[in-house]
C-alpha cells in the first residue's frame, strides 16, 4: 500500500546515516538520519535521533547529552530508546569514577581527604 512509502524511506535513510556514520561522514551521516527521524514513525525516528546524538558524542560536540535527554521528551513512549538516551546523557554529564558506583568527588572532606557522595538513598546506613 501507499502506507509503506514514508516508512521504507526512513528505514532507507537510517540506514544510509549508519553508513555514513562508519565512514566518519558525518554531515551526509546527520542529513540521512534528519530524514529518517522526519520520515519515519515513531520508533524508527527515535532510533535515528539516537543515531544522531551518538554522533555528536563520538565527535565530542558539547550538545550530545542535550540531544539525548530531548529524545526522552519528544519520544517518551518508545521506552527503549528513552531509557538508553538517558543513560547515555547521564554518562556524558557525570560520568563514572570508580565503574561500581556513581560517585561525586566533593571538596568538602577533611583537607586532602575529599568525600565520596554515593548514590545510595538518604534512609539507607549501609
Amino acid at each position: 500500500g501507499s502506507g509503506a512509502g514514508p516508512d521504507l524511506r526512513a528505514q532507507a535513510a537510517l540506514l544510509a546515516g549508519g553508513v555514513h556514520r562508519k565512514r566518519k561522514e558525518y554531515a551526509e551521516a546527520a542529513r540521512a538520519l534528519s530524514a529518517a527521524i522526519e520520515l519515519g514513525a515513531p520508533g524508527l525516528a527515535a532510533e535515528a535521533f539516537f543515531a544522531r546524538a551518538g554522533m555528536l558524542r563520538e565527535r565530542g560536540d558539547p550538545r550530545a547529552a542535550a540531544e539525548y535527554l530531548k529524545l526522552t521528551y519528544l519520544y517518551p513512549d518508545q521506552k527503549m530508546w528513552a531509557a538508553r538516551a538517558l543513560e547515555r546523557g547521564r554518562q556524558i554529564a557525570a560520568p563514572r569514577v570508580d565503574g561500581a558506583e556513581h560517585a561525586v568527588r566533593c571538596p568538602a572532606g577533611r583537607r586532602g581527604h575529599p568525600e565520596t557522595v554515593s548514590n545510595r538513598s538518604p534512609g539507607d546506613q549501609r
